[in-house]
């Protein structure tokens, strides 16, 4: 994100979509939420599983829906809510994430700016409707083209 931030001087609202999720719902209410919130978002989903969030972060929220823990690859997650790369980022927060690369933090990983930027500023969720598959392993990618080959 900040490489191309940098290159294309962008300078504008930003919404970032991981090209390994795959979604059964439409998200368009995603950018109505985000421009209600005019703060950074992400999209999250239940996993229901505290062995199986531990392959992603574990998430918890308030009751306005705002980021108050989050933590990649917890070892004792306290959620099964996991953040996924669905974010939002408004043109005002757009100076901290050169900040969080100036000061060397993972440029890598999406998630681990989320964690960095949650206790700066307000940061919501979105709770992503239907199914979310994460298909960055080749397990996933084959069980979601078992789910969405048979309508």
């Amino acid at each position: 994100m900040h490489l191309v931030l940098t290159q294309h001087k962008i300078k504008d609202d930003m919404i970032v979509v991981g090209g390994d999720n795959l979604f059964s719902e439409d998200l368009a209410e995603f950018g109505n939420y985000c421009k209600q919130k005019d703060a950074p978002v992400t999209g999250v989903y239940d996993v229901g599983d505290l062995e199986q969030i531990k392959k992603y972060n574990a998430i918890v929220i308030d009751e306005k829906n705002r980021i108050t823990y989050f933590e990649e690859k917890p070892k004792e997650p306290q959620s099964t809510l996991t953040g996924i790369a669905l974010y939002y980022y408004p043109q005002w927060v757009l100076p901290l994430l050169h900040q969080y690369i100036e000061d060397g933090n993972n440029p890598d990983q999406p998630g681990r700016l989320v964690q960095w930027l949650y206790p700066r500023v307000p940061f919501y969720v979105w709770k992503v409707p239907g199914v979310w598959y994460d298909v960055g392993s080749i397990e996933t990618l084959e069980e979601a083209n078992r789910v969405f080959s048979n309508p």
